[in-house]
């Protein structure tokens, strides 16, 4: 049992690296796993961790037999999603910083202009991008560090909500923690089961009204690619609200909604609503994405479908 294991304060990262790996693939819950044997880690030493897990992803991409597997599977993929990896890439680099504050204070040259433009224009996630295509076969590895970025993106948004929601009410944020992250997985994957090509991904919080918010932009017509001219004439999307003063740890309620893109072809998009409805108990989730999908169906297939 995790309980048993030795703290962290006596092994290095190897022997860390290597025990996270072991009662991953033995059934434990990754995160208890991951909050147990890096809890003397500090953030310097938890950035090494990520990395040397990054490294063994990279050998999992080269090891594919075929480019149908070259994805992270196994106990790689749980690490992944889990709360360890919450440092996506930054915007900006630290050169790239230096440059923006010498613009705020007028100080800008024509040399910095040069620089910039010939040597420092590429994002963090560019150049990680670029090195992990270099370090695969077929350069692969690109496409896999650009999804691993949105994964972090993502597990820093859940871990980041779920561990002040568990402040205010007053539970273990590891729980809670688990908690959200499945209920992200049940709803991503049950909307991808509606609809493979408008699944509902986390875009969005509202820490002040303890709100996560799920959407998808999405097409005209049903069966459509996001290629086609008509993509954005829709956005659907999925509300989670919490209660904290009843120091609960499922949402008190919930609601799906439609919006039209008023004008496709002016930017931004302006949206507003043609289908909402809204449940309090979390048990309706699946009932209500169903729903959700079934009248966007049904007004792809006719557009003068009101409710």
């Amino acid at each position: 049992m995790i309980a048993h294991l030795e703290l962290s304060s006596n092994m290095n990262l190897v022997d860390i690296k290597n025990n996270i790996i072991k009662f991953v693939e033995s059934g434990e819950n990754v995160d208890q796993v991951i909050d147990i044997i890096t809890s003397n880690l500090n953030h310097d030493q938890k950035i090494n961790l990520v990395e040397m897990f990054e490294e063994d992803m990279l050998n999992q991409i080269n090891n594919a037999t075929n480019l149908l597997n070259v994805r992270i599977h196994g106990s790689l993929n749980s690490i992944l999603k889990s709360r360890l990896f919450v440092y996506p890439e930054p915007d900006t680099t630290y050169q790239q910083d230096l440059y923006n504050e010498k613009l705020e204070n007028d100080t800008y040259t024509s040399e910095d202009f040069h620089e910039q433009i010939f040597y420092h224009s590429k994002s963090p996630l560019s150049i990680k991008i670029e090195k992990w295509q270099k370090d695969t076969h077929d350069g692969l590895g690109g496409l896999v560090a650009m999804q691993n970025d949105s994964v972090q993106k993502r597990n820093l948004m859940i871990y980041s909500f779920s561990d002040k929601l568990a402040n205010c009410i007053n539970k273990n944020n590891i729980d809670v923690g688990i908690y959200v992250n499945n209920l992200d997985e049940q709803i991503k994957k049950l909307s991808s089961e509606c609809d493979i090509l408008s699944g509902l991904h986390l875009r969005e919080i509202s820490y002040f009204k303890n709100i996560l918010i799920w959407d998808a932009i999405t097409t005209e017509k049903n069966l459509q690619v996001s290629s086609e001219e008509s993509f954005g004439a829709y956005k659907i999307s999925c509300k989670l609200q919490w209660d904290v003063s009843n120091n609960k740890i499922h949402p008190c309620a919930g609601s799906v909604q439609i919006d039209e893109c008023e004008n496709l072809s002016v930017l931004p998009r302006s949206y507003f609503p043609i289908f909402m409805t809204s449940f309090d108990d979390v048990n309706n989730l699946e009932t209500n994405i169903k729903l959700l999908y079934n009248k966007l169906h049904d007004i792809r297939e006719d557009s003068e479908i009101s409710y």
